[in-house]
């Protein structure tokens, strides 16, 4: 009797304490909610926020009562409230992914910057080693052609030597022994040139020996 007596007062919606309190506290910003707690103080902070008074709703042992209108204007503003902490949150995230995206790209580009560096000193060191290697190679190169040119300009000396001196003295070569032997074969020759009258021969065998 006592439900459909509030209910024809205009009461028709009724919820307990804790439930409305858990639904609705939200609607309090931080300092409302430090100057006090539980539903008394919750109402209260509503009533002079929304401008209405004690005949919107009453507050039972148990059970808050509250018209219609009121529930439907409470439900949108926890709506609204609820949306409006999700953009937050949602800006929130955003700035903390782009932070961290660029906390990422920043580290990539300083890693990226050092692995260039090494990249360009190791470049250079083989650069400098390949060209200290290139001028040892052709410093060798060069005095192993002048080294050959040498031994081939001694070669030819030698060679040249030993022809003149061949023109200037063919027997040198020649033993004792060789010379006696070669003196008789030409010397038989020569008698043998003149016992058959060929002085042409006799004369260049003279002239030779």
């Amino acid at each position: 009797m006592e439900t459909i007596r509030i209910r024809r007062e205009g009461y028709a919606l009724r919820e307990d304490h804790a439930s409305f309190y858990n639904r609705f506290h939200l609607l309090l910003n931080p300092e409302e909610t430090a100057a006090g707690e539980g539903i008394s103080h919750l109402v209260q902070v509503l009533s002079k926020r929304l401008d209405i008074t004690d005949a919107d709703w009453q507050i039972g042992h148990t059970k808050i009562f509250l018209r219609l209108e009121l529930a439907t204007k409470l439900e949108l503003l926890a709506l609204l409230r609820v949306h409006a902490a999700a953009r937050t949150i949602g800006r929130f995230g955003r700035f903390v992914a782009e932070r961290q995206a660029s906390k990422l790209l920043t580290a990539w580009g300083r890693l990226r910057l050092h692995m260039l560096k090494i990249y360009r000193e190791r470049n250079a060191a083989t650069s400098i080693q390949s060209a200290y290697r290139m001028t040892k190679e052709r410093e060798l190169y060069k005095a192993m052609q002048i080294a050959a040119v040498k031994v081939q300009s001694f070669q030819r000396r030698n060679r040249a030597i030993a022809i003149a001196d061949a023109l200037r003295d063919p027997y040198s070569g020649m033993t004792f022994a060789e010379l006696k032997a070669l003196y008789t074969e030409e010397s038989a020759r020569l008698d043998e040139a003149a016992e058959k009258n060929d002085f042409q021969t006799a004369a260049e065998l003279e002239a030779k020996m």
